[in-house]
């Protein structure tokens, strides 16, 4: 579902809600999003967590390190950020993050779990004016 409706629209901010929380999760790919399993490397993107939902204050972002692993296009699963993974849903659902690994791409955002479950998430198409 994910690649019928976001592939090849160009540059997207990815929202998610985790479930039982306050928490806001996601992040920007101002690239395209593709399903050839090939990984792009990027400055531009950013992974993000609001840990509350009515409090932008609480938002924590990381960026890119540019490597080649900032923007992950999985052929059988939803939306990839980082060589962690740093923060990616996994095809039967779940997300997941991981920062302990060498290739990641971006810096560890503390609250962000390791695995969760999210009420709904969407993906923005982001069109410069």
């Amino acid at each position: 579902m994910f690649h019928n409706k976001c592939d090849n629209k160009g540059a997207t901010i990815v929202v998610a809600k985790i479930a039982n929380s306050e928490s806001i999760v996601g992040g920007y790919n101002p690239l395209q999003w593709d399903a050839s399993d090939q990984d792009k490397s990027t400055f531009d993107s950013f992974i993000y967590l609001i840990t509350d939902e009515k409090n932008i204050e609480t938002a924590k972002i990381g960026y890119s390190n540019g490597n080649k692993y900032s923007i992950r296009n999985f052929s059988n699963r939803g939306p990839g950020f980082g060589g962690g993974p740093n923060l990616y849903r996994d095809r039967k659902g779940p997300w997941h993050s991981s920062f302990d690994n060498y290739y990641s791409s971006y810096p560890e955002i503390d609250d962000i779990p390791a695995r969760f479950e999210v009420d709904d998430y969407e993906v923005f198409q982001v069109i410069k004016r």
